[in-house]
């Protein structure tokens, strides 16, 4: 089966044309994936910040790890416990199309 050429651009200038609006329009896409990114991330920032002091007021709390419940006493279990609060409410968010 013999193979037929499409037609494309046939000089060097709509050459570059064509590059031009191929790159100009992978720039734009790239600037908007860019901002959701950073919107996202702010909003995490933010329902970190907000779920903090949550946490590290909640005292005989445990989390439940496969069958086995550990207790919420240290620090960095505190942290813990705030980051899956922030991103909850991340997921939320982004069901909802706020981020």
């Amino acid at each position: 089966m013999a193979r037929t050429a499409t037609p494309g651009p046939a000089t060097s200038e709509e050459l570059n044309r064509a590059y031009a609006k191929g790159y100009s329009a992978g720039r734009r896409r790239g600037a908007a994936e860019a901002a959701t990114v950073s919107s996202a991330d702010q909003f995490w920032r933010s329902a970190m910040l907000a779920a903090l002091p949550f946490a590290m007021q909640q005292d005989g709390w445990q989390r439940r790890v496969g069958e086995t419940k550990t207790a919420i006493n240290a620090l960095d279990d505190r942290i813990l416990l705030a980051s899956e609060v922030a991103d909850h409410a991340l997921t939320i968010a982004r069901n909802l199309g706020r981020v």
